[in-house]
C-alpha cells in the first residue's frame, strides 16, 4: 500500500533540521526531524473517493451472551454503508456473504448482512487456511483472506473486540497483514487487553478507541474517513552515505505513528519507512544516525544522507568544527535548528515513558510503574504541557514534577487505565511547541551561556534544566 509516487492530488514540500556545527568524533549520534507537508493540488481540493473504490471488512469478536446492544450497533453500521462499496462481515456464525467473499453495498444487501448481524452469535473464527483459529489473530487471518481477493484502491477492516476470545499468535500474522489493508479497533465494554488492541491499530495504521453503546454513528464516520484519504499509503525513502548508519527514524505525535522502518532489498543503505492516511497537513519524523566522523573534512557543508516523500527529495547535512561557533540570541530566535531537534525528541521520550508508565501500571509492576511516570512527569513539566500530569494524577500522587517523583496510588481504576492505554495521547510536535515559543520569544533562559528562548507555558528550560523566572 506504500508507493514512492507522489499521491494523486497531493504535493509534498520536504524540509530537515539539524545541528548543522558539530564537534567531530568517534560514533557520533546526529539527530534531525524531517517536516513532511502535503498540500492539496487539482480542481476538487475536499472531493471524496468513489464508493466502488472502498472493500471495508467488520470483524466481530463479541460473547455470544453479551447484550444485544452491540449487534444491533453493528447492524445499523451495515445499514450506513455507501452504495457501491464492496463489504463483508466476518466472526458471526457463517458472516455475510453467507458463501464467503464480498458483496456489494445495495438496499438487498445491506438488509441480509444487518439481519445477519443481529440474528446470529459469534462463533469460531476461520482462519487464512480454514484453521479454526481464535481471537484477534484468526479475525485477521479471515480478513487478509479477503482483502487478497479484492484489491481495491482503500481496503480497510473495522474490528470490534470485547476481549472474549484469545489473543493468538499475533505478532506474527500483523506481519503478514501489513501493506495488505488498514484497520482501526473498537473497544467494546467487556475484559479487553489494551496492549494487543494498541498493536493491531499502530501496526495496521488505523484509530482505536472506545466504541460507544451505540457505535454506529462512530463507526460509520472512521469509514467516511477512508474515503477522504487521498493517498491510502506512501513511502518516506532514506539514502544514507556510505559509512552512515541508521539508528532511528519514525513518526511523532498524533495516534497513526510510522515506525516500521525497512532494508530496501538489493540497495544497500537505502531504507524505506511505510507512512499511511495522507491528507493535506503536516507530519514530522525523528531520524538519529550514526557516523565514525574522526577522519572527516572540517568547515564545509558535508550530506549525510537524503530524504524522499512523493515529489519531494531533501538532504540531511551537518558541518564539522571542533569548535562550533557559539550563535547569538538573536540568531537563535526562530532559526535554531537544534531546539527543534531537542524538541521532537523530548516529545519522543515523553510519548514512550508514559506508554510504558501506564502499561507497568496495568500489569501491577508498582516500582517501573512509577520509574517511567516520573520520568514522563518531569519531561511534561519542562516542556509546559498540563495533559500528561492530568492523566498520572488518575493512578499517582505527584509529589514533584521537577524531579519527576511521583508515588502510584494503592488502588486505581483499572478500566480507566485502559481506556487511556488504548486511547494513548498526542504528544504533539516540535513545531506545535514552536509556535508557543515564538509567542513567548520574550522569556529566556537565565542561566548565562545558555539563553534559549522558552515558550509560554514552559518552566523549566527544555536544554539545560534551569527555572524560568
Amino acid at each position: 500500500m506504500g508507493t514512492p509516487a507522489a499521491a494523486p492530488g497531493l504535493t509534498f514540500d520536504l524540509h530537515v533540521e539539524t545541528r548543522r556545527e558539530r564537534t567531530p568524533r568517534p560514533g557520533t549520534v546526529v539527530k534531525a526531524v524531517l517536516q513532511a507537508e502535503a498540500r492539496a493540488v487539482g480542481a476538487d481540493p475536499t472531493g471524496e473517493l468513489p464508493a466502488t473504490d472502498l472493500a471495508v471488512a467488520l470483524a466481530v469478536d463479541l460473547a455470544p451472551d453479551r447484550d444485544p446492544g452491540p449487534r444491533e450497533a453493528l447492524a445499523d453500521t451495515l445499514l450506513a454503508l455507501p452504495d457501491g462499496a464492496s463489504f463483508a462481515l466476518i466472526g458471526t456464525g457463517g458472516g455475510y456473504p453467507f458463501e464467503g467473499g464480498w458483496a456489494v453495498a445495495d438496499a438487498e444487501t445491506r438488509g441480509e448482512a444487518a439481519f445477519t448481524a443481529v440474528s446470529r452469535k459469534p462463533y469460531r473464527t476461520p482462519g487464512a487456511q480454514g484453521a479454526q483459529d481464535t481471537g484477534l489473530a484468526g479475525l485477521l487471518a479471515a480478513a487478509r483472506t479477503r482483502f487478497a481477493a479484492r484489491p481495491l484502491p482503500v481496503r480497510h477492516l473495522l474490528l470490534f473486540s470485547d476481549g472474549t476470545a484469545p489473543v493468538g499468535p499475533l505478532d506474527d500474522e500483523i506481519a503478514r497483514c501489513a501493506g495488505e489493508f488498514t484497520c482501526d479497533v473498537l473497544a467494546v465494554s467487556g475484559s479487553w487487553d489494551p496492549l494487543a488492541l494498541v498493536t493491531v491499530a499502530r501496526n495496521l495504521y488505523g484509530e482505536r478507541g472506545l466504541a460507544p453503546e451505540a457505535f454506529a454513528p462512530y463507526a460509520t464516520s472512521l469509514i467516511a474517513a477512508r474515503r477522504r484519504i487521498r493517498s491510502p499509503g506512501l513511502t518516506l525513502e532514506l539514502t544514507l552515505r556510505t559509512g552512515v548508519r541508521l539508528i532511528e527514524l519514525q513518526e511523532t505525535g498524533g495516534q497513526l505513528l510510522s515506525t516500521a522502518v525497512r532494508p530496501d532489498p538489493g540497495r544497500p543503505g537505502r531504507y524505506q519507512l511505510p507512512t499511511h492516511q495522507w491528507d493535506v497537513g503536516r507530519r514530522e519524523y525523528l531520524l538519529q544516525l550514526g557516523v565514525d566522523a574522526d577522519t572527516e573534512p572540517l568547515g564545509v557543508d558535508l550530506q549525510l544522507a537524503s530524504a524522499a516523500l512523493g515529489d519531494a527529495v531533501a538532504p540531511v547535512v551537518v558541518r564539522w568544527e571542533t569548535r562550533p561557533r557559539s550563535l547569538s540570541a538573536e540568531e537563535r530566535v526562530g532559526t535554531d535548528d537544534n531546539l527543534t531537534v531537542t524538541l521532537a525528541d523530548a516529545l519522543g521520550r515523553l510519548r514512550q515513558e508514559l506508554d510504558r508508565g501506564q502499561l507497568a501500571a496495568h500489569r501491577n509492576r508498582r516500582d517501573s510503574a512509577e520509574r517511567h511516570l516520573g520520568a514522563a512527569v518531569q519531561l511534561a513539566h519542562q516542556l509546559g504541557i498540563s495533559w500528561p500530569l492530568d492523566r498520572v494524577r488518575t493512578i499517582a500522587d505527584i509529589d514533584d514534577a521537577a524531579r519527576g517523583i511521583v508515588r502510584l496510588h494503592q488502588s486505581y481504576d483499572q478500566d480507566r487505565l485502559r481506556a487511556d492505554i488504548l486511547t494513548g495521547g498526542d504528544a504533539g510536535t516540535a513545531q506545535d511547541l514552536l509556535r508557543d515559543y515564538a509567542h513567548g520569544v520574550e522569556r529566556r533562559c537565565p542561566r548565562p551561556g545558555c539563553r534559549r528562548p522558552a515558550g509560554l507555558p514552559a518552566a523549566y528550560c527544555i536544554t539545560c534544566g534551569e527555572p524560568l523566572r
